[in-house]
């Protein structure tokens, strides 16, 4: 698997024609695709539509903060919904709220509820996101030597979509969330 930024394209140049017969996984954020401007910047600029005013450098520490805080949080509730994609497209989306709730301390809950809505579609769209430009060379030059590849990701529910818009889908042999 390839986990770095340099990973994918660096991986198929060193073991050349070995790959036949292989399988390839790769996860995808800072591997297949990065953000199209840092986090924060489109929090800010989404949130200025609504009224709410925040800072760019504030919601970017806001965010590796609370991240870190809930992230244990967001393991639990997954596991409490196991089987239920219905419930868990809710719970997902709830634990996001939070988050970006205790980033912004929006005191407006009408102007914060649309502004989340906004931010949290939009990250589910190639709008937010693009992949690293070797990425469809190096997923070719893998296919072409017999290779299997596979997206395997912690990402939430929406990546599925994502992975269509991107137009990774012709690529994996299989996506595991």
């Amino acid at each position: 698997a390839a986990g770095s930024r340099r990973g994918a394209a660096h991986a198929v140049g060193m073991v050349g024609d070995a790959w036949e017969g292989k399988h390839a996984i790769f996860d995808v954020t800072n591997t297949l695709m990065e953000l199209q401007e840092p986090v924060g910047r489109t929090y800010a600029r989404i949130a200025a539509r609504h009224g709410i005013e925040v800072g760019e450098e504030e919601m970017d520490q806001g965010f590796r903060r609370e991240f870190s805080l809930l992230v244990g949080d967001r393991q639990i509730a997954y596991g409490d919904v196991k089987g239920q994609l219905g419930r868990a497209e809710v719970v997902e989306r709830e634990w996001w709220r939070k988050l970006v709730r205790n980033v912004m301390q929006c005191e407006d809950d009408e102007a914060y509820q649309a502004c989340f809505d906004e931010c949290f579609d939009h990250f589910a769209t190639n709008k937010a996101w693009k992949l690293f430009p070797e990425v469809k060379p190096t997923l070719d030059s893998l296919r072409a030597r017999g290779c299997r590849l596979s997206i395997v990701s912690n990402w939430d529910l929406r990546l599925e979509l994502l992975i269509d818009q991107l137009g990774l889908r012709e690529y994996a042999d299989f996506v595991i969330l």
